[in-house]
């Protein structure tokens, strides 16, 4: 039903129905109303659902696009640890090579010391 149907049964059902000359009547004022009322909230958020899907969707997609940031982030802090790592390498390797010569040294010295 379109929203001019839901409109007209609306009226049809405010209006008493006479049968057999007794007059009947499907809801009060009040109970009018508040039916009324229930249709137009229910209007308001069939209205509002397209938005809200809208900002769903909107939200959905950046929280993927958050994940995948912080994804880059971790690969690129993985790979900044591996270089620290090779480099804290690197450096202890440069520390073995200088005990090396010193060793060299110090043998080198002994050894002349012998002669």
């Amino acid at each position: 039903m379109n929203s001019d149907e839901i409109r007209k049964a609306l009226e049809i059902i405010k209006e008493p129905i006479t049968v057999n000359c007794i007059e009947y009547k499907y809801f009060d004022q009040e109970n009018y109303n508040k039916l009324l009322n229930v249709y137009e909230n229910c209007l308001w958020f069939a209205n509002n659902l397209e938005q809200i899907n809208l900002t769903i969707k909107i939200l959905a997609k950046e929280k993927q696009e958050l994940i995948d940031y912080l994804k880059e982030e971790i690969k690129l802090c993985k790979k900044a640890q591996v270089i620290a790592l090779k480099n804290k390498m690197i450096e202890q390797i440069g520390n073995f090579n200088l005990r090396i010569a010193t060793y060299e040294e110090i043998l080198s010295k002994i050894e002349k010391s012998d002669e």
